[in-house]
C-alpha cells in the first residue's frame, strides 16, 4: 500500500512540473485537502477547549443564582 502511495505522489509531481496549467488545477485540490485536514484538527482542538471551558462557566453562572 505504501509503495502505491509513493508511486502516485511521484506520478503527480511530474505532471505539476511539466504542465503549467495543471499546476493551477492540481494545487487547489491538494491545498484544499490539506486545509480541510488542518481546519478539522483546529476546530476539534477549539471544540475540546470549548467543552473544557463550558463546565467552568456553567458552574460559575449558577453559583450567583444559588447565592441569591
Amino acid at each position: 500500500m505504501e509503495a502505491k502511495v509513493v508511486k502516485k505522489s511521484h506520478t503527480r509531481r511530474p505532471k505539476k512540473a511539466v504542465k503549467g496549467n495543471d499546476v493551477g488545477e492540481d494545487l487547489p485540490s491538494a491545498s484544499s485537502s490539506s486545509v480541510l485536514g488542518i481546519s478539522l484538527l483546529f476546530h476539534s482542538l477549539c471544540f475540546i477547549f470549548y467543552l473544557s471551558l463550558v463546565p467552568k462557566f456553567s458552574s460559575i453562572s449558577p453559583n450567583p443564582g444559588a447565592y441569591r
